[in-house]
């Protein structure tokens, strides 16, 4: 979890090994496994209404990047 310079909260979420190979949840925009999602840090939690996917039919609305597979950290380059 990081909040990024737009003051947003990014949160990476791994693919779930549980899965068998033919199954790729990292590409698949309805589920939260193997993404980075982005959150307007509020209590709750809000979700921005410019992330990549938001208005996307059935996709999880805070995902911002995905495909990641195991993403263990990342950073935010100046």
């Amino acid at each position: 979890m990081h909040f990024g310079p737009d003051g947003k909260l990014y949160v990476t979420v791994g693919n779930n090994d549980a899965y068998n190979d033919d199954v790729d949840p990292a590409q698949d925009l309805g589920s939260p496994l193997g993404k980075i999602h982005r959150f307007n840090p509020t209590v709750p939690l809000g979700i921005p209404t410019d992330n990549p996917f938001y208005n996307a039919p059935s996709a999880v609305t805070s995902i911002y990047a995905y495909g990641l597979r195991n993403s263990f950290d990342f950073t935010f380059d100046p």
